[in-house]
């Protein structure tokens, strides 16, 4: 039996930009501290001088360091600078810890369910009729997947990049695309996809019916409604599954509140504990 390949190594750079990164955010380089000398940091990290500059300068493009002349790389508060994306690492340093990052899975939701709020009323005006029958054959072939995790999945995005595509406005594609890669990059969430399958079609299907009406208004009251409640049967279930206590989803407000039972350990603000409420 031919044995399967070693995964590809990764790059130290990599490694060193993630390592640097979980310290910020876990707080053990303070905001408004510089990080420690380049000689020091490189024979820390196990890396050459140039790795780590290299290092440095994805941080500083994701907001987190900034060079000071005359006294090194300073610590920035990701809450000022960064970007959506850095959900994603601090989901992550909460599962690495043997956590599932409630608040912070509640607080990508709660953005998307913003996002799709505002996609819904903007295609409701501007979408066009063989966008609408596209969509419509699309949900068709969604629902056909059902019995292919992988082939669900990918339907499930497509079906949210349709959407948006559907406002004609390339902003807030991008902006779409950005939440979907930050949810995607979290371990394990192919399987919330994969949680109520018949909810989320049902779902989808009525919100094809607030885009052929037309009705900006409607379709963003009724989309906050109907996202808001599959969002909490989302949390319920995977709180059932792992025997903790779920999020509360606001279904009455577009901004709805997501309070957890986490503890708060990073003193940068990564959430993995008391009780918290997520906000948009």
């Amino acid at each position: 039996m031919t044995e399967s390949p070693a995964p590809p190594k990764r790059k130290a750079v990599d490694e060193a930009v993630d390592r640097i990164r979980a310290g910020i955010l876990g707080g053990e380089y303070r905001v408004g501290t510089d990080l420690p000398g380049e000689r020091e940091l490189s024979t820390t990290l196990g890396v050459s001088r140039l790795t780590l500059r290299a290092a440095l300068s994805r941080l500083e493009a994701e907001g987190l360091v900034k060079p000071v002349h005359g006294s090194g790389t300073r610590v920035l508060d990701y809450r000022e600078h960064g970007g959506v994306e850095m959900l994603g690492h601090m989901a992550t340093l909460v599962q690495l810890g043997g956590e599932v990052p409630f608040a912070l899975l509640a607080d990508l939701l709660e953005l998307r369910r913003v996002v799709a709020v505002e996609v819904m009323g903007i295609a409701a005006e501007r979408i066009t009729e063989a966008e609408l029958d596209e969509l419509a054959r699309h949900l068709v072939y969604q629902a056909s997947c059902t019995g292919d995790a992988q082939k669900y999945v990918a339907a499930d995005i497509e079906t949210a990049r349709k959407l948006a595509q559907a406002t004609h406005n390339q902003a807030i594609l991008l902006l779409s695309n950005s939440i979907m890669r930050v949810l995607m990059q979290q371990r394990g969430m192919e399987f919330t996809f994969l949680i109520d399958i018949e909810k989320a079609i049902s779902t989808y299907k009525k919100m094809l019916g607030l885009l052929r009406a037309r009705d900006p208004l409607a379709a963003r009251k009724a989309t906050r409604t109907l996202l808001a409640r599959l969002d909490r049967r989302l949390l319920e279930r995977i709180a059932e599954l792992v025997g903790v206590p779920p999020p509360k989803v606001d279904e009455g407000r577009a901004r709805g509140a997501a309070t957890t039972t986490t503890t708060t350990k990073a003193t940068n603000g990564v959430k993995k504990g008391s009780d918290g409420e997520a906000r948009s």
